[in-house]
């Protein structure tokens, strides 16, 4: 059994598993290319015949490498970044190979399982990370050992990868005892690629009286908007929409769990734009689009239609997302409940409020008039606060008859 042969397919696993996670950040191109590659490395190896010379390859690949680097922005960074290390890999894959070829190869896969911290990160990284230690430091000590034999026996292949096992074994507590004592800085190269784990600002699937003040004092990014198609709306109809709430109970409102096709939607006309969002990691589920989202295209599984014609993603997201939409500008929005539904008002609370919305407008018979004439009167007569107090067992009766603050 040939050490160099099982260490070309270690090499070869551990870049496939490399790949995994950071795939799906990287254009389809430079996956098949790398992939490509790697089946071809592998008839090549066995036939041990290279018939593209290291000259060529390298002239072949700086195209693809200036590519990525034109008119790169912090945004796209990581992608960008990403690619380029597809191409190398891909580069050397197709080369002629000595050792220090397999050695720069298990670095670049090495390089890829650091990478994928930034959009992977817990379980599913740790066990990224084991296996792929596992794979590399196995590789290395049969790629050592076709340097001093051509051919193993099975009982020498069986205790090299039983010292393989315990070398992993024992660097891998030892690794974990760095990451304990040793500080960690307080910021990151990439951030939303690989901050924002933690969310720090956003509406979450529940959302208390107050929380919006302190949404809109923070100034973290939220998302970044390219427009793609339409032109930039007006600002005062950048009317981003990711979630509505419904209900209101026990001091806080939350959605419905209702789903809700958002696609039939013909009979609404208005406007039509397109755009691409990168959104930064928040509280919920929520992507966040303009108007009625008539087409998405997101590059993950889980996207669901909701109530309020807005869009969630499940799991929720932990890191920094990009997707593509085309909304419909739209200048009212179809009831999310049958109006009847809002004009049910018990008998109780009716006997007492009666005579104020009486009061209000008695000789107005225009609906809307009617209406602006009730907004006006609470703005006049009626404050907000956070701490209304006991408010009994209506509070509704409380905030317009009594206390006259609430939220």
């Amino acid at each position: 059994m040939s050490p160099l042969k099982i260490s070309r397919y270690l090499l070869y696993l551990s870049l496939v598993i490399g790949m995994v996670p950071v795939a799906r950040e990287v254009a389809l191109p430079y996956t098949l290319l790398t992939l490509a590659a790697m089946g071809s490395s592998i008839l090549m190896d066995e036939k041990r015949a290279y018939p593209i010379s290291n000259s060529i390859i390298t002239l072949a690949i700086i195209p693809f490498i200036i590519l990525n680097l034109y008119g790169i922005q912090w945004e796209s960074l990581f992608p960008r970044v990403m690619a380029i290390l597809f191409s190398l890999i891909s580069a050397k894959l197709l080369a002629p190979k000595k050792t220090r070829d397999y050695l720069q190869l298990y670095l670049l896969s090495l390089l890829l399982v650091a990478s994928s911290a930034v959009v992977q990160w817990g379980i599913g990284f740790a066990l990224l990370m084991t296996a792929e230690i596992i794979l590399i430091l196995m590789g290395l000590v049969f790629l050592y050992a076709s340097s001093e034999r051509d051919e193993l026996s099975f009982r020498e292949t069986k205790s090299l990868v039983l010292w393989g096992t315990i070398m992993t074994l024992i660097l891998m507590p030892t690794a974990f005892l760095f990451f304990l004592i040793l500080p960690r800085p307080g910021f990151n190269l990439t951030p939303g690629w690989s901050g924002g784990k933690v969310a720090r600002s956003g509406f979450g699937e529940r959302v208390s009286p107050g929380i919006i003040e302190e949404i809109k004092q923070d100034t973290s990014v939220a998302m970044r908007v390219k427009w793609l198609k339409g032109g930039a709306p007006p600002a005062d109809e950048l009317y981003w929409r990711g979630k509505v709430y419904v209900n209101y109970q026990s001091g806080g409102w939350t959605t419905l769990k209702t789903r809700m096709n958002i696609w039939e939607i013909a009979s609404l006309s208005g406007e039509e734009v397109e755009y691409s969002v990168i959104l930064e990691p928040h509280q919920g589920k929520s992507i966040f689009t303009l108007g009625i989202p008539i087409k998405i295209k997101i590059n993950r599984a889980g996207t669901k239609p909701r109530i309020g014609y807005t869009l969630a993603l499940d799991p929720a997201p932990t890191e920094r997302i990009l997707y593509q939409v085309r909304s419909r500008l739209v200048k009212s929005y179809p009831a999310l409940l049958p109006p009847r539904l809002f004009l049910k008002v018990p008998t109780e609370i009716k006997e007492q409020i009666m005579p104020l919305a009486l009061s209000i407008a008695p000789d107005e018979k225009d609906p809307l008039a009617l209406s602006q004439a009730v907004e006006e009167y609470l703005r006049n007569h009626h404050g907000y606060t956070l701490n209304p107090g006991f408010m009994g067992r209506y509070p509704v009766v409380s905030f317009l008859l009594k206390g006259k603050k609430g939220h």
